[in-house]
């Protein structure tokens, strides 16, 4: 059965699987939303679900002719077909939307120069960032009940991080036709890819978290996402990592965490070992897991009356708590892996550092050495200071 009572929430839901993508959702009367009242109710919206996600599924690639240009929109089509599987097919869209209205969907991707992919940069600097302004979502579209649009640009300008996935969304299209022959030449249909010259983007030195704002901000956190912080702490956890850690992933025999390929940022298993505090702590929400039957650590209670359940993201409880405890604006929750790493650069040779970091470039990893590096600290409070005289 595909459709099934969420007792939480005390609605019916859905969910199936349509071209190997699964889809979510209320099961709600397509013009009015109201909820089913009943199972029968439920599988008959379903099945309206299934009929608008067929309609709106991603279209089957049109094969250009043998010998004909090929054109952008033709070299975007066959990428779309691989980026609509990646989580952040959202963003990708937007962002061949811009390409192809910027550049003509009818350009043959031959006639794209440098100097245009150059001014197409210099432009896309200049554009206003596309911010959510609040208020509530209304499912399946970016517009508010009253008509205001949620997604709209904003007073800044995109960041350098965001001119440059624009510029790689356009560079793998190129280098996809690079690599699609024409059935009629035996030839690439994109001979020489052209030059892409990326913004710069500033390299920041890690903030971490101190002592005291640990100590401050700690007792104004959610239990939850308490927890999640001195996992960090004790680990140098990533905040996914954090949240989707299970009990299947701690071995207290070895002493230690075990993280599965899938759910880390270098898409391999890793093991992480554990001090007397992080075993406690792992030991403490082993237990309340397995008395709650919930696989993961980091649990929810919205109250007392509700049960405990895994948590998603914990974005808005660190932002509140930060808040309320005076800590500067901008602290990230990625800073309390920050203070680990830093403290491990103390006390440990830099190959020990890297590895326990899970840093593939050391060049990361020297960022944390250097912030931690007590002769200069020491070379600088040696130095004899300069006083005005007034």
């Amino acid at each position: 059965m595909t459709v099934f009572y969420d007792k939480l929430r005390k609605k019916w839901r859905y969910s199936f699987v349509l071209d190997r993508r699964r889809h979510v959702g209320y099961c709600v009367e397509p013009e009015t939303g109201t909820p089913a009242r009943n199972v029968t109710e439920a599988r008959r919206y379903e099945t309206f679900a299934k009929a608008k996600a067929a309609a709106t599924k991603v279209p089957e690639p049109v094969l250009p002719e043998p010998g004909a240009a090929y054109t952008l929109a033709e070299a975007a089509a066959a990428y779309v077909q691989i980026a609509c599987k990646h989580a952040a097919w959202p963003s990708i869209q937007r962002y061949v939307a811009e390409i192809l209205e910027r550049f003509g969907p009818a350009t043959p991707i031959e006639e794209i120069t440098a100097e245009q992919i150059l001014a197409y940069r210099d432009w896309a600097q200049a554009q206003s960032k596309i911010q959510w302004h609040g208020g509530p979502r209304k499912k399946g579209t970016s517009i508010r009940p009253y008509g205001r649009p949620q997604m709209r640009p904003g007073k800044a300008t995109r960041t350098p991080q965001t001119v440059n996935h624009y510029l790689k969304a356009l560079r793998t299209i190129l280098m996809r036709a690079s690599r699609t022959i024409d059935p009629a030449t035996r030839k690439p249909r994109l001979l020489v890819v052209p030059r892409f010259e990326f913004v710069q983007v500033p390299r920041r030195m890690p903030r971490p978290l101190t002592h005291e704002e640990i100590a401050a901000v700690l007792p104004k956190l959610a239990p939850h996402v308490a927890d999640a912080l001195e996992l960090c702490l004790n680990f140098g956890l990533r905040k996914r990592e954090a949240l989707t850690l299970e009990i299947a992933d701690v071995d207290f025999s070895t002493g230690g965490i075990w993280l599965r390929g899938e759910r880390t940022k270098a898409k391999r298993d890793e093991f992480l070992p554990g001090n007397d505090a992080g075993m406690a702590l792992l030991r403490r929400l082993v237990d309340r897991a397995r008395e709650a039957q919930q696989a993961r650590l980091v649990l929810y209670r919205r109250s007392e009356k509700y049960p405990l359940r895994p948590v998603d993201d914990i974005a808005c409880g660190w932002l509140a708590a930060c808040a309320r405890a005076g800590l500067p604006k901008g602290r990230r929750f990625h800073d309390a892996r920050a203070a680990y790493i830093t403290a491990l650069a103390k006390s440990a040779p830099a190959p020990v550092v890297q590895d326990l970091a899970r840093h593939r470039d050391f060049e990361t990893t020297l960022r944390y050495i250097r912030l931690a590096d007590g002769d200069r600290r020491a070379a600088v409070v040696a130095m004899p200071g300069w006083r005005s005289t007034e």
